[in-house]
């Protein structure tokens, strides 16, 4: 007995020589069906594996699938060899036999590998399908070589090839049919596996047989049967039983983890749809959903709080029960030709309650389409925006009105301006604008407090509204501040009339409780169109000629005229220009020096501020001081005039050992804004200088003023080390009770005394008494303004310290005072 497998004929043997097989139909069939069901096997694990969330989930799925699927392979061969006839014993080696069904299961397992990853190409499905061929051609000719038969076996090379690429060319086509093929799938749908698992089984079946075609038995000369070996008959029964028990287990798996899958998803269907009912029993929007006939199938709990209305009483009715009658057919109709057309409408609309309320509400309507694009629902959510129009319409009402008083506010009052002046230029005719000012308000607000001011300002809002015709507009700009609209008035007389008027309305004391007040107003007036033809440029000119009625005496009323304006122009073009020197590097500190009467020497500076302008040059402080005071710039300036005096002394120190201080003029706005002291600390912290080296001069007037602050800021001072001057001593009226108090260190007397020394009598007798003053309360005593030789014998004579003025310098630019003061230093 011998055989020889595996060898490849160059042309076919004479027909006289070989062995002819025949095959049983059935056998045949049922090895088809055997491998279409290993297949289908196969690609229901394949899809297990593509959705699988673990990687150990992935590995078992692929260690079943390879089983089934290489198992099928070997259980399809066998079955076909059983169905082959040959007219000689067939036995088959147990070992080969048992290890032919390797190729099979790698082969399996390499291919489901690749075709189960989520991102497949056609690459992929390619090498998926050549490593599957290739495994079912190794398992066939490994089965092959399992046989013991007395004959010899070849093989036509061509049918070989021709049967391996048919197995290579089917299983790409039956995996691109289930993985890859988007448009096949449209088409076949559900039936893309089983489709797929009949390619399959065609490449399985169509290899085994195509090569079992390409195979020649030629006859060995010797008719004794082939000893050993397995019975193909019970090899073949028992193959097919393990192999269709695991293909079933396979099968089965599948199917019962779909059925888990198809239970679980019920489940989460369930879930969702009992919150979606439990959202739609609790929200708070009402819902309406009615059917295509617009006729109500159902509510929500919500709808009935909102509309009053049970469910029992609107459901088989339209949504017409709700209309309110606020809207026209017109509207019904352009919603209904929303819904219509884009299935879609969202808007306010007003409808009716049960007890008959009419109420706002938010509404939206979507339609819900059915298989033909036909609404067959309408779903309707709303909500009751009642709350939020009454927000909505206080939102307005303070934006246009003045919560204190509920007169019109400055933006309402623009707008009605506005469209007075609109009618006016249409119509002709003059128009008036005035605005007042309450003078003596910042009195009873800072001694009564804020309660008493603003119950001030509602008492004058009333009186000023019952003083004007019910077509003009009173209005209140902030503050204590007022404006008022004069429609149609003939001449400036008539706005005149209106002003006595509003002063006499406020003449008649306030009553706030356990005081009374009497206030007064300031009224300026601006006449449409000679003073301004826009609502901007008439307040304004009323706003000018009120300041000009304050500055007149107050409690009366001014005209604007063009003098006026052109004062305020330059009033605003002086303070641009000053805003732009301190942002443009345009100030500069200047020293006058200070010295010791006595012996000449010098005892310190004063720091006195210069503003060089570029068109006008050099300006002195007396022409731009008090307009930094009003508009808040002297707190900027007297920072800046603090810190460079400090860098400027440092300076000195360094270079040649000066030991003197600097006298900076500090403002009261600088005082009064809270954290003066710690600008001074910061400053010296800064130059690392010492308190002793600043000195800071506060007028007498403003200690006066504001004596118990100025107590306050000079003992902070003071307790830093500070020396403090009053400046301009003896101007003022100074009370001598908080002279005595007050932690100070030099009294400077004012130039203004000193100037007709020693002539002047009474000059000479108040200098006299001041340093006198000063001795007795321990204070140094400085006079400005000393110029002549005969004003600082006087001086000295009388027991005055220190002085300044032209007898020893002029104030110098801080290049000049430098190279002076180095050789006294």
């Amino acid at each position: 007995m011998t055989h020889d497998w595996g060898h490849f004929l160059a042309a076919p043997p004479d027909p006289g020589s070989l062995y002819v097989g025949s095959y049983d139909p059935l056998l045949v069939v049922a090895s088809f069906l055997i491998a279409a069901f290993a297949a289908l096997a196969a690609l229901a694990v394949a899809g297990r594996m593509r959705s699988a969330k673990t990687a150990a989930a992935r590995a078992n799925w692929l260690l079943v699938g390879a089983l089934a699927l290489g198992g099928g392979i070997w259980s399809m061969h066998f079955v076909g060899m059983l169905a082959f006839r040959l007219p000689l014993t067939v036995r088959y080696d147990p070992v080969l036999t048992a290890a032919s069904m390797l190729p099979g299961v790698l082969a399996s397992a390499a291919a489901l590998w690749v075709v189960s990853r989520k991102d497949l190409h056609w690459g992929e499905i390619a090498g998926g399908g050549g490593v599957l061929g290739a495994g079912i051609a190794a398992m066939h000719h490994m089965g092959m070589a399992a046989m013991r038969i007395n004959a010899r076996m070849s093989y036509d090379p061509r049918l070989f090839a021709l049967s391996l690429l048919v197995a290579v060319a089917l299983a790409v086509i039956a995996l691109s049919i289930r993985f890859q093929v988007d448009a096949w799938r449209g088409r076949i749908g559900k039936w893309s596996t089983p489709l797929s698992a009949v390619v399959m089984g065609g490449a399985i079946t169509g290899m085994h047989y195509m090569a079992m075609s390409a195979a020649y038995f030629q006859r060995n000369g010797d008719a004794a049967a082939a000893d050993g070996g397995l019975n193909p008959t019970f090899l073949a029964t028992i193959i097919v039983v393990v192999s269709g028990l695991l293909i079933a287990l396979v099968l089965s798996a599948t199917v019962a983890v779909r059925y888990v899958e198809i239970v679980q998803r019920l489940r989460n269907a369930n879930d969702a749809l009992r919150q979606a009912a439990s959202v739609f029993d609790n929200t708070a929007e009402g819902i309406m959903i009615t059917d295509a006939a617009a006729r109500i199938v159902s509510v929500n709990p919500a709808f009935s709080r909102v509309t009053g209305y049970a469910a029992a009483e609107v459901l088989g009715l339209t949504p017409r029960v709700l209309r309110s009658g606020r809207h026209d057919d017109a509207f019904y109709r352009a919603l209904y030709a929303s819904l219509a057309a884009q299935g879609h409408w969202e808007g306010e609309i007003w409808n009716r309650r049960k007890n008959g309320e009419i109420y706002p509400e938010l509404l939206t309507i979507n339609a819900i389409h059915g298989r033909r694009g036909v609404a067959v629902k309408y779903v309707a959510l709303f909500r009751d925006i009642t709350l939020i129009k009454r927000t909505q319409d206080e939102l307005e009402r303070l934006a246009h009105f003045d919560p204190l008083t509920g007169l019109p506010n400055r933006a309402l009052l623009a707008e009605r301006l506005n469209h007075a002046l609109e009618r006016h230029r249409r119509s002709g005719g003059e128009l008036a604008i005035m605005v007042l000012d309450l003078d003596g308000f910042k009195t009873v607000n800072d001694s009564l407090g804020h309660p008493a001011g603003d119950r001030l300002l509602q008492v004058v809002a009333r009186r000023l509204a019952a003083a004007l015709r019910a077509e003009d507009t009173v209005a209140r700009l902030g503050g204590d501040e007022f404006a008022v609209i004069l429609e149609d008035v003939k001449h400036g007389g008539d706005a005149a009339e209106v002003a006595r008027k509003l002063l006499h309305s406020l003449a008649a004391p306030v009553d706030l409780g356990d005081h009374s007040a009497l206030v007064t107003a300031s009224v300026g007036i601006a006449l449409f169109p000679p003073d301004g033809d826009d609502g901007v440029a008439l307040l304004k000119a009323a706003d000018t000629a009120m300041y000009e009625s304050k500055q007149g005496g107050r409690n009366t009323f001014q005209f604007h005229h063009c003098d006026m304006a052109q004062a305020v122009r330059r009033r605003l073009d002086f303070e641009a220009g000053l805003r732009r020197a301190l942002a443009g590097d345009e100030l500069e500190v200047w020293y006058q020096p200070q010295v010791d009467l006595a012996d000449g020497k010098v005892v310190g500076a004063e720091a006195l501020l210069r503003w060089r302008d570029p068109e006008i040059g050099l300006i002195q402080p007396a022409d731009f001081i008090a307009l930094a005071e009003d508009t808040g710039l002297i707190i900027p300036i007297g920072e800046w005039v603090l810190n460079r005096a400090c860098a400027d002394v440092r300076r000195w120190r360094d270079r040649f050992g000066w030991p003197g201080k600097v006298s900076i003029n500090v403002a009261g706005p600088q005082i009064g804004h809270g954290d003066f002291h710690f600008d001074v600390l910061r400053a010296l912290g800064a130059h690392a200088l010492p308190a002793q080296a600043l000195e800071l001069e506060i007028t007498e007037t403003f200690i006066m003023q504001n004596a118990a602050n100025a107590l306050d800021v000079v003992k902070q001072l003071g307790g830093l080390g500070i020396t403090t001057a009053i400046d301009d001593f003896g101007t003022g009226y100074s009370s001598l009770a908080y002279l005595k108090h007050l932690p100070i260190d030099r009294l400077k007397i004012d130039r203004g005394f000193v100037m007709d020394l020693p002539g002047d009598r009474d000059d000479a007798a108040i200098v006299r008494a001041v340093i006198a003053l000063g001795a007795s309360l321990g204070f140094t005593v400085i006079a400005e303004g000393v110029e002549t030789e005969a004003q600082r014998d006087f001086l000295i004579q009388a027991g005055c310290n220190q002085g300044q003025g032209y007898l020893f310098s002029r104030p110098l630019p801080v290049a000049e005072f430098e190279a002076w003061l180095q050789p006294r230093a």
